[in-house]
């Protein structure tokens, strides 16, 4: 008898800790989609990716696939800009805003585009306003990056 009674408290014990770590990984989960543009990758084994070549013919038989899409666009963007060639980039990119103008990651790197080659402070200025209207809870750290990124050029006022 004691022992079914012990048995039962760790099988308990065992449920209760299987149900926290669930609820921890969806909170993860959440916390990464909605800030996983903003971390920095410096772990290339931990979150691989295709590079250079390849990347770029994927993205290529993509766009022939799916020329007018989001994410076609996006991907050769990454790619242009692996290659070293931000000027095409922006083409993609604004493509792909085109397609999904209300993607924060689209939006996020077509600034960082701009700000990379020389583009106008005020079309990099309507982009981040753009952002922190449309995401009003990551406004604070969009803010942060840009003011960084622009050199202190871009002003930002309180009324998103």
């Amino acid at each position: 008898m004691t022992i079914m009674v012990s048995w039962f408290r760790n099988l308990s014990i065992v449920i209760a800790i299987m149900v926290a770590a669930g609820i921890m990984a969806l909170v993860e989960r959440g916390q990464l989609r909605e800030h996983g543009h903003i971390v920095p990758r410096t772990n290339v084994k931990a979150l691989p990716q295709l590079q250079e070549e390849h990347l770029l013919v994927l993205a290529e038989k993509l766009l022939e696939i799916h020329p007018t899409r989001a994410e076609s666009n996006l991907l050769m963007a990454k790619a242009m800009i692996e290659a070293g060639k931000p000027d095409k980039a922006l083409r993609y990119l604004e493509m792909a805003l085109e397609a999904e103008r209300h993607d924060q990651r689209l939006l996020f790197l077509y600034a960082q585009v701009l700000i990379d080659t020389g583009a106008e402070i005020e079309k990099v200025q309507a982009v981040v306003d753009e952002m922190r209207r449309y995401f009003p809870r990551t406004r604070e750290k969009v803010e942060t990056y840009f003011a960084r990124a622009a050199g202190g050029r871009l002003r930002f006022d309180a009324t998103y």
